[in-house]
């Protein structure tokens, strides 16, 4: 079973959760670009499972410069971690090697008024798995300010596949 993206929107009007893409990972392929978002949505939803994967990351309109600050909250093997920092994309989650390569892992990526052009764009995202007999519980909040400092509309979306993310 290969790894996926579901990309639901959620909308404004009713709640529902609308899916507007869907990206299946094969051989040695790490990122899957989501072009001409509609923008009639409120928040936007990445569902991301995998399997042996490494730290998952996300890029709003191709932006790849150190526009994203990030705080990450996580329980390791009982021990507790807090980390802060910039970095030239959102943190999704599975820090290091935290992903198992046994059992999958599911993360999930919340970006709040994507379309709204008045405010940074945050995004949080939740990730819970076992890596082999260990458990990891991770909680991020990223915040892209774009080069410009201007708050655009997240019109694609980008989700990276790394094994290891030094942070």
């Amino acid at each position: 079973m290969s790894p996926f993206i579901t990309l639901p929107g959620n909308n404004a009007v009713h709640g529902a959760i609308v899916p507007i893409g869907r990206y299946v990972f094969t051989g040695s392929t790490n990122s899957a670009t989501f072009t001409n978002i509609p923008q009639g949505y409120q928040d936007l939803r990445a569902v991301i499972n995998v399997c042996n994967g490494g730290s998952i990351v996300w890029q709003a309109n191709g932006d790849n410069g150190s526009n994203y600050t990030y705080t990450t909250l996580e329980q390791f093997n009982g021990a507790n971690v807090s980390t802060r920092g910039s970095y030239s994309a959102g943190i999704i989650g599975g820090r290091g090697a935290y992903i198992s390569s046994v059992y999958f892992s599911t993360l999930t990526l919340d970006i709040l008024n994507y379309a709204n052009t008045s405010n940074y764009k945050v995004g949080i995202s939740r990730y819970a798995g076992d890596q082999v007999g260990v458990g990891v519980i991770e909680f991020n909040a990223s915040v892209w300010k774009n080069a410009t400092l201007t708050t655009a509309a997240i019109t694609s979306l980008s989700i990276y596949l790394y094994m290891e993310l030094d942070r």
